[in-house]
């Protein structure tokens, strides 16, 4: 692995990386790991297509950024036909946001204690910069294998 950058250990959490780059807009890159589903209550309960990614680098000096991270899934990614294994390329914002109970009761407060964490904000000009051999069995145009150090587990 000394021949993949950002390999080494991170100090802290691995969205500490992010920390540093609040409010500015990055390129990264990151593995397609899976489709999902959450359940929303805004009023009435809906549920919505997420995409989980994985492995997440910066483009320029090839940094972990975070380990995993949610996205909506939208329009965009739905045109990708992404596929297990997948590299995607965008850039999006770092951005702080709150988590936890940030209310008046101890007692909520000690169950689910407020923090403050850091993610991506939505990506824009997402594409597919390498096609995964690790497809759902369909047949695939192009087949690249993903390099080890792009799919190493964080």
């Amino acid at each position: 692995m000394a021949d993949c950058p950002g390999t080494d250990e991170l100090s802290g959490s691995p969205r500490e990386a992010l920390k540093k780059l609040v409010g500015q807009t990055v390129r990264v890159t990151a593995v397609f790991k899976r489709e999902g589903l959450k359940e929303c209550k805004n009023g009435k309960v809906r549920i919505k297509k997420t995409v989980l990614i994985t492995n997440i680098r910066d483009v320029e000096s090839g940094d972990i950024l975070a380990g995993h991270m949610w996205f909506n899934r939208g329009n965009t990614w739905e045109k990708l036909d992404l596929h297990r294994g997948d590299l995607v390329e965008f850039a999006a914002r770092s951005i702080e946001y709150r988590k936890g109970y940030w209310g008046r009761g101890a007692l909520w407060r000690r169950l689910d204690p407020p923090k403050t964490d850091y993610r991506l904000t939505p990506p824009k000009d997402i594409r597919v910069a390498l096609r995964s051999h690790l497809g759902n069995g369909k047949k695939r145009r192009e087949t690249v294998a993903v390099p080890a150090c792009a799919l190493a587990v964080v």
